[in-house]
This record gives structure tokens, C-alpha cells and sequence, in this order.
């Protein structure tokens, strides 16, 4: 998908890239006053310590539909800021199709919801992919593994698992398996480490604190985003009107700071590998944390590589299917597949794509609004079965006792459907 435009939903910095060119690079944040539209990205940043109460930046983590608490604004929930912000990018990105990389948190009908916004906006959606199996599907690093993605108020920690393929040598499935959302460690909770640290060494060595005000807040908040981001400063500078006030810049503390942080991220990781999300490269000493058997930070362009392989193989038509395990070759470090492994079975497909949308039992009657049909297509506990006589599964006629797998494809009437397995 060479023309699609790749969009990386991770709030701390919502990515676009088309044709390896990033396109837009601003955070999911929305600086909201009266009367006007919605203030986007890196211009809501520099005011959240000033205007706390006119920012909202939760809108990606939550998109839904319930009231924001920000009055007067023009907006009335998450969606609408979302809306605003998928504007932005269709607009930077010349109205081109897009791919989206999803992070293991956002529920099915979150999913549901982000589809109908970009239907909203004519946005044309060729895939969603989960975010973590893209950034690593250029090179698996091991057969037990997680990936951990720092948000701005979360951090996401998904467990991978890469089984060998019994019928394809050198080949295996690589699949996403739980996840688990940590509340306590956003990227603003370290930046709020950070500035704790330095009000308490400015209140000794001037008796001035710069957190009393929002706009010295501001000021500090604003330049340990640049540390954070891998610029050098210095010293920490901040004018209070009266006079300016400064401390000189102490790396061992920075880098103690975002060690103890990480620290515990890595204690709550149980697999043999893992693998940080691009946003962790930047902050001060976790480079040298790195160890090729433990662990790695994945970088920009190899977390672009792993997308441009997973869409690579991609279905035609998989439109907003939910792509959660793909098939790749076998991991680094991974040990040889046994000589006469146990057959194993495809994974039950819970939901079929038709035209680009995605019917699960829940919306399925919709679906047969379509083509009567459809109505001979049976959602049950144990998968999706065919009862009409008509049908085709994968060109041959269909078996109404075995229920469908993922992968497989569904003719009937000139209709095409495709059986895929979404995550749970």
C-alpha cells in the first residue's frame, strides 16, 4: 500500500508518515476556548500548565462519546476532538488513504467508533493494525515478548507470543495475547518527577518555587520537555516578572529520575524480551540501559520498517479489520522448531469484512440489510457457520458444519466476504 498514509495513534505524539516522509508530528492534545475551534498539538502543550483547565488531553485514551468536562468550547466529547484532529492529518496528508497503527488498549467499539469518524471525514481506512506487532514485524526479537508503549497519561505493556508454523519451515505466527494499562506511569507523570526535583532545588538555592505560578510552570514544563525530547540545555531558566531565576543543569539527576521510572516499568514486563515503543529513545540515559539480550529500543525508521512488512502481506480488502498476529520468519534468538510438532488449529473467525466495514454478531443485522443472503450466515458461540446452499468458502462449496477460520473468503450473490479473527 505504497500511496497510504500510516498513522500511529500514540498520543504523545500522533504520527503520520507517507512514502517514509512524516507528513504530521503533534501530540493528542486540545487547547479548547470559548468561541473558537479546537487548538491542536504542540501550541495545547505550551499551555497545559498555564490553562490546565481549558486543556483536554485525554481524548485519544478515552474516544468515546461522553460529555467533556471543558464547557463553551464547541466540542461535546472525545469523538468530536478526534474528528478535529484526523482533519489535520487528512489535510497534511493531501486526502491520500490511510493505515492506522492502534495501540492494544482501544476496545472493539473504540475501533468501531474511529472507523465511523473517518467515514465521517470520507477518510478511506485500507487497515488498522495493532501498533506494538507493527513496530516489531521487520524483526521479532524472541518467542516470548512484550512491547511497551508510553502514552501521555499511560503506559500500555502487550504480551506477544511467536508460535512456529508446523507446515511451513522457518515459519511462525507471531500474535498479540493480553495486555495490561498501567495508570501510574504516563509520560506526564515523569515530567511531574522531573519538575518536583527541580522546585526543590530552586526553593534551596533561592527560596523561589517555580510551580507556585502556572506561567513559571510553564516556563520549567516547557524545558524539561526538551530534555525529554534529547536536546542539551545548560541550566533550567525561569523569569518571574521580578527577576530570573536559574540552576545549572545536572545530568546524573535527570538520568536517576528517568531510570527509577523505567525501572519500574521493566519490573512489571514478565517475558523473555522486550521491546520499547520509539518514544523512549530520546529520554536521557535509557540508551545505555540497553541490552540485545533483554531488551531494545526500537527505533523510528525500524518501527517503519516492521508496518511497511506487515501491509506487505496484508489481504486485499481487509479495510478496518482489526490485524492483531501476522506470519513472519523466525525470531533471532528463537530455538528450532520441533521435528514433528502437534497439528495446530487456525484461529475461529468472529467477525466478516464486507466493502471495507466489519460486522461482528453484535451488528451483524445490518449486514443483512445488504442481501438477503446474509441471513443464512450464523454467528454462534463457537464461531461463524454458513446454512444456505449458495455459498463458497475459498472457491469451493461451503461446509455448513465447519465453522469459518480466519482468512477464509466468502462468496455468495457476487458478494465477497473475508472471515478474520479480531482480538478480544
Amino acid at each position: 500500500m505504497p500511496d497510504a498514509v500510516l498513522v500511529e495513534l500514540c498520543d504523545l505524539c500522533i504520527r503520520a508518515t507517507r512514502g517514509g516522509e512524516t507528513v504530521y508530528a503533534e501530540p493528542g492534545m486540545a487547547l479548547l476556548l470559548a468561541g473558537q475551534p479546537p487548538v491542536l498539538g504542540s501550541a495545547a502543550l505550551q499551555a497545559l500548565r498555564q490553562q490546565p483547565g481549558r486543556v483536554h488531553s485525554r481524548f485519544w485514551q478515552e474516544l468515546d462519546t461522553r460529555p467533556i468536562p471543558i464547557k463553551k468550547a464547541g466540542v461535546r466529547h472525545s469523538a468530536d476532538l478526534v474528528w478535529h484532529q484526523l482533519a489535520d492529518i487528512k489535510a497534511a496528508a493531501g486526502g491520500a488513504p490511510f493505515v492506522f497503527c492502534v495501540p492494544s488498549h482501544l476496545s472493539h467499539e473504540q475501533l468501531e467508533l474511529l472507523a465511523g469518524i473517518c467515514r465521517s471525514l470520507d477518510i478511506e481506512v485500507q487497515a488498522i493494525l495493532n501498533l506494538g506487532l507493527a513496530q516489531m514485524a521487520a524483526q521479532p526479537p524472541g518467542e516470548s515478548l512484550c512491547h511497551v508503549d508510553l502514552q501521555l497519561h499511560q503506559t500500555v505493556i502487550s504480551r506477544y507470543e511467536y508460535a512456529h508454523d508446523p507446515h511451513e519451515q522457518g515459519q511462525g505466527q507471531l500474535a498479540l495475547r493480553s495486555h495490561e494499562v498501567l495508570l501510574s506511569h504516563g509520560f506526564l507523570r515523569l515530567v511531574d518527577r522531573l519538575l518536583q526535583g527541580l522546585s526543590e532545588r530552586f526553593i534551596q538555592s533561592s527560596r523561589f518555587d517555580p510551580l507556585h505560578s502556572g506561567g513559571t510552570e510553564q516556563q520549567l514544563f516547557d524545558q524539561v520537555r526538551k530534555v525529554l525530547d534529547g536536546q542539551s540545555l545548560a541550566a533550567f531558566t525561569v523569569d518571574s516578572g521580578a527577576a530570573s531565576h536559574s540552576l545549572d543543569m545536572n545530568q546524573a539527576d535527570i538520568e536517576a529520575t528517568v531510570d527509577g521510572f523505567v525501572n519500574d516499568l521493566l519490573g512489571k514486563v514478565s517475558a523473555r524480551y522486550t521491546v520499547l515503543a520509539p518514544a523512549f529513545a530520546p529520554l536521557p540515559g535509557v540508551q545505555k540501559k540497553a541490552q540485545p539480550s533483554t531488551y531494545q529500543i526500537i527505533d523510528g525508521a525500524a518501527a517503519a520498517a516492521g508496518a511497511a512488512a506487515l501491509l506487505a502481506d496484508l489481504e486485499p480488502g481487509a479495510g478496518t479489520a482489526y490485524i492483531s498476529q501476522t506470519t513472519l520468519g523466525p525470531p533471532a534468538n528463537s530455538t528450532p522448531p520441533p521435528t514433528a510438532p502437534a497439528a495446530e488449529s487456525p484461529p475461529l473467525a468472529n467477525a466478516l469484512v464486507h466493502r471495507g466495514l466489519v460486522y461482528a454478531a453484535a451488528n451483524f443485522s445490518k449486514a443483512q440489510d445488504l442481501a438477503a443472503e446474509f441471513a443464512a450466515i450464523q454467528f454462534a458461540a463457537d464461531g461463524i457457520c454458513v446454512t444456505g446452499p449458495d455459498f463458497r468458502v475459498n472457491g469451493q462449496p461451503a461446509d455448513r458444519a465447519k465453522p469459518l477460520v480466519a482468512g477464509d473468503r466468502l462468496e455468495v450473490a457476487g458478494h465477497a466476504l473475508l472471515a478474520v479473527r479480531l482480538m478480544e
